[in-house]
Order: structure tokens, then C-alpha cells, then sequence
């Protein structure tokens, strides 16, 4: 299992390494820019062109690779640890049950 908060805190050493003035919309800017590459790999997979279907998955496992990086760095200049985020979130997310209850997903507090 991997350490979420272990990965936040080298990734926030290496960008004050590699790129001190570095800031949180530059960071939001990297996640938008890679879902666009994530998109296009996903786009070009299902249309079954401009290369393998091995390549155009690689492509999308390293843009969500990128994502989460960009993701994690944009995080951590705005105070909030990415795991507590995903955590309370999928506590949140997991109770639903869009199946019985497809207006609310029988969550009435809180939306995601």
C-alpha cells in the first residue's frame, strides 16, 4: 500500500528543489493540462487510432500519474493533505446507493 502523505511530502522537497517559485494555480494549470493529455489518449484509444491500444493506455496511465503529481503539489500549497481529502471523501462517497435511491444516492448532507 502506498503512503499518500510520505508521497506529499517528497513531492513538496522536490518541487522547492526543482521549482521554487512554483505556485498553486501553475499547479492547477499541470492537473487541467494533463487531463487534457489523459483525454486525448482516452479519445484516441476509442477511436482506434494514431497508435496501439498498448501506447494509448501507457499515455493514460502516465498522464494520471502527471495528474496526481500536479494534483498532490496544488494540494499541498493550499494546507490540504491529498489523503484526508480522498479519504473523507470516499467515506462520504461509498455509503450511496444510487440503485435504491437514484435522486439522492440516500446521502442527504453532503454532495460529490
Amino acid at each position: 500500500m502506498i503512503d499518500l502523505a510520505k508521497i506529499q511530502d517528497e513531492q513538496k522537497e522536490w518541487e522547492l528543489k526543482n521549482f521554487p517559485s512554483a505556485t498553486w494555480w501553475q499547479n492547477l494549470i499541470g492537473v487541467q493540462e494533463e487531463l487534457g493529455e489523459l483525454s486525448h489518449a482516452a479519445l484516441k484509444s476509442s477511436q482506434k487510432i494514431r497508435g496501439s491500444e498498448e501506447k494509448h493506455h501507457e499515455d493514460m496511465r502516465d498522464a494520471i500519474g502527471d495528474l496526481l503529481i500536479y494534483l498532490m503539489a496544488f494540494c499541498t500549497k493550499n494546507n490540504i493533505s491529498l489523503e484526508s481529502a480522498i479519504q473523507d471523501t470516499w467515506n462520504i462517497v461509498k455509503n450511496r446507493d444510487w440503485v435504491e435511491d437514484p435522486i439522492t444516492g440516500g446521502n442527504h448532507t453532503h454532495e460529490v
